[in-house]
């Protein structure tokens, strides 16, 4: 792996040597979304010359236990076509997966759902959404996948990208004319334990009474992969501006659930069952728990995902023996003294920091690029720009990922989401960037009009896909649960009746998670699928509002009847 070289920073004394720790790019986060970033700028290498010394900050800790690797808190990646056709562009990481963690041997209409109750286990018709069409498949704890693909760096891209984990203390963005930094480099200031097995960690000369190394990576690219709470986004916020990075967000009925898995023998009644069909199990009082698909063929376990408020029964429970007894009251064909162990039930427990669903929330800017003096402030638009120089004076900071935006992982969008940011990345800095100014700044501004369109995309559909798949038992939730499974019927009536008309898919879109799961004549982008949405809600819109004009009229014409026709009067002659 390529050295990183200690150098240190006395704030108001100048900057150190900017030679002594410069890369061509440096990747906070180093989660799948990073890694895969990382590998693809290293591929770039290899075509361009570029991306020579690329570094990677993660906070976790190295070594061979991941802080990712409890099944408590990890949801687990389904990756579909749409995701593992970026894949296929990066050389090597299928093949990865495929050793590490295998796809889905069985064919798609053979992965069954099963209905366990407490009197029987059976297979119900039809394919989840998830097992639907062909193509391949992927279910994998997010630890697999970060393993498998640091194992790809090391095979293949060791001289090229070093991974550091340690916490990122601080960043500081160059301003224009600022002398205490080095022009045209940010700096990521990064505290590295000195007791890890890091080649970053073996120089003891930044070492503070703490145990601990600080190294001060600089660079001309900052890619900020490190998640919702992205401390790149935060620094773009109060050094650049506050207003261009804020989230926006929306509400969705599945933010604020919280997460935790409980791993647990899968069931195994007349060998039928295996790690790749779904178990809906139902219990006594009406409560359900789902054993999620999962393809690690060795593994005697497999989680059981529960996504529930506060107030679930399971999260109530304080100790091994409570756990065990309200297992077996709600769910006793689990038989859960003997498939699930006391050290599970204990991490279940001990779980203090679960996972909670965020609102769908994305960034209104994607990209930032920070000129190093006030005269090139003023001519780094590309419009305004009237020669190509070098680009050694700016900055580049873009957000990848959750980074930019993140949501309920209901349909298994979240990775996904951030390999098409990555791709979209590596696609504008490959075809636009050639070292200009200009050419950074119109890669820069391609990335960032498709990824901020594409971001709000996904988080405006995740209320209208699948957030009432969670068993949520509140009287409004339920109310609410029923309009949303009544506009899909309807949505779904209306395609089928254009459809047996002989009309195009045009007059009226299939509903929103079948377009999201199509991969066959095409896989439509997020905002595709959105406007899709939106033209089939003006045509519903139009038609409800013609018949609300139609029987406003026919009332109308019956009132306007009635108080026309003659009254019918008796005139009595008393004369005759």
């Amino acid at each position: 792996m390529a050295d990183v070289a200690d150098s240190s920073y006395s704030e108001g004394n100048g900057p150190s040597d900017p030679a002594a720790s410069h890369y061509d790019a440096v990747i906070v986060g180093g989660g799948p979304v990073g890694l895969v970033l990382a590998i693809g700028l290293s591929q770039q290498h290899q075509q361009d010359g570029r991306w020579s010394k690329i570094l990677v900050v993660e906070q976790r800790s190295g070594g061979d236990g991941f802080a990712t690797k409890a099944w408590t808190k990890s949801y687990l990646i389904g990756m579909r076509e749409r995701g593992i056709r970026v894949l296929d562009e990066l050389d090597g990481v299928v093949p990865q997966l495929d050793e590490t963690v295998s796809t889905f041997k069985k064919a798609a209409g053979d992965r069954a759902i099963y209905s366990w109750t407490p009197t029987e286990l059976k297979r119900l018709p039809g394919p989840l959404y998830a097992f639907s069409g062909g193509g391949r498949r992927y279910s994998m704890q997010r630890w697999q996948l970060v393993e498998a693909l640091e194992t790809l760096l090391k095979k293949r891209h060791s001289d090229r990208v070093t991974i550091v984990n340690g916490a990122v203390e601080s960043i500081r963005i160059p301003k224009p004319d600022d002398e205490t930094t080095v022009p045209g480099m940010a700096e990521t200031t990064i505290v590295v334990k000195q007791t890890q097995s890091s080649d970053v960690a073996s120089s003891g000369e930044n070492n503070d009474n703490n145990g601990e190394v600080k190294i001060v990576a600089r660079s001309k690219f900052l890619f900020g992969c490190d998640g919702m709470h992205s401390i790149v986004r935060k620094t773009l916020q109060k050094e650049v501006s506050q207003r261009r990075f804020r989230l926006r967000s929306v509400s969705c009925p599945s933010a604020g659930l919280i997460y935790r898995n409980l791993l647990i023998q899968a069931p195994v009644a007349n060998g039928t069952v295996d790690n790749e069909d779904f178990v809906f199990c139902h219990g006594t009082t009406g409560q359900s728990i789902t054993m999620l698909s999962y393809t690690k063929p060795d593994s005697l376990y497999r989680p059981i995902g529960n996504a529930r408020r506060a107030s679930y029964f399971l999260y109530q429970c304080k100790t091994v023996e409570q756990v065990y007894e309200a297992m077996e009251k709600e769910f006793p064909q689990l038989n859960a003294r003997s498939t699930i162990s006391e050290q599970h039930v204990r991490d279940f427990l001990e779980d203090s920091k679960p996972v909670v669903f965020s609102r769908p929330s994305w960034c209104t800017s994607a990209t930032c690029l920070i000129p190093s003096s006030s005269a090139q402030l003023q001519k780094h638009k590309v419009k305004s720009q009237q020669e190509n120089s070098a680009s050694d004076g700016m900055v580049a900071v873009a957000l990848v990922g959750d980074a930019l935006s993140h949501f309920p992982p209901d349909v298994g969008q979240g990775f996904i989401s951030g390999l098409l940011d990555v791709q979209r990345l590596l696609k504008a800095l490959s075809t636009s960037y050639n070292g200009t100014d200009e050419s950074l700044a119109l890669a820069m501004e391609q990335y960032d009009k498709e990824s901020v369109k594409e971001a709000e995309a996904i988080c405006r559909l995740m209320p209208v896909l699948s957030p009432y798949q969670y068993n949520i038992p509140g009287p409004l939730d339920q109310i609410r649960k029923f309009v949303h499974f009544t506009d899909v019927w309807i949505r779904t009536k209306l395609h089928n009746v254009t459809q047996a008309m002989g009309m195009p898919n045009e007059w009226f879109y299939p509903p929103v998670l079948t377009l999201l799961t199509q991969e066959e004549p095409k896989i439509f982008s997020y905002s595709e699928i959105w406007a899709q949405r939106q033209w089939n809600t003006r045509v519903l819109q139009t038609g409800a509002s013609a018949i609300a004009l139609l029987f406003a009229t026919l009332f109308w014409k019956i009132f306007r009847g009635q108080s026309q026709r003659p009254s019918l009067s008796l005139s009595f002659n008393d004369n005759k």
